[in-house]
């Protein structure tokens, strides 16, 4: 079950940002700390799948299937300086770089979107009601280039005009 992890997330995320109407955050007032959310250490939305690279001791082989460089997992919250993961072959990896692979379908389902909804405004490239609508111009016709007369000639082909 994800329930505890999830809260667990949750109130980490929270506590890093400010309450409305105030300038501090939690975490500010108590640590006397700016908290960072740098390049290193994004918050990821909770669930989100993630690959990350497995340390040079656990990696096989190149090519190798049971014991892959890059791992695939479930993003479960934050452990000191790194990520917690739940790998999808079974245990937990906790990188410090992940790569997430698929938070902006989450996204869309958090707004209630389908999955291959699009969230950008689409625009018609018409004009607005009541205007006439105008043709394109022609476009100019190009002569025919006349037809080449082919010859064999020791395998090669020789164009002739």
């Amino acid at each position: 079950s994800y329930l505890i992890p999830a809260r667990v997330y949750a109130q980490y995320v929270v506590n890093r940002r400010p309450v409305k109407g105030q300038k501090e955050s939690r975490y500010q007032r108590y640590y006397g700390l700016i908290p960072s959310f740098d390049a290193d250490r994004l918050p990821y939305l909770f669930g989100t799948e993630v690959s990350y690279h497995e340390d040079e001791p656990a990696r096989g082989p190149k090519g190798s299937l049971e014991r892959p460089r890059a791992v695939e997992g479930t993003l479960v919250g934050f452990d000191g300086a790194s990520y917690l993961v739940h790998k999808k072959r079974g245990g937990v990896g906790r990188p410090r770089h992940v790569y997430p692979l698929n938070e902006a379908v989450l996204v869309r389902r958090a707004r209630g979107a389908a999955s291959g909804a699009t969230l950008a405004d689409a625009a018609t490239q018409t004009p607005p009601p009541g205007t006439e609508l105008t043709p394109p111009p022609p476009v100019p016709r190009v002569p025919r280039p006349s037809p080449l007369r082919y010859r064999y000639c020791r395998q090669r082909i020789v164009a002739q005009m």
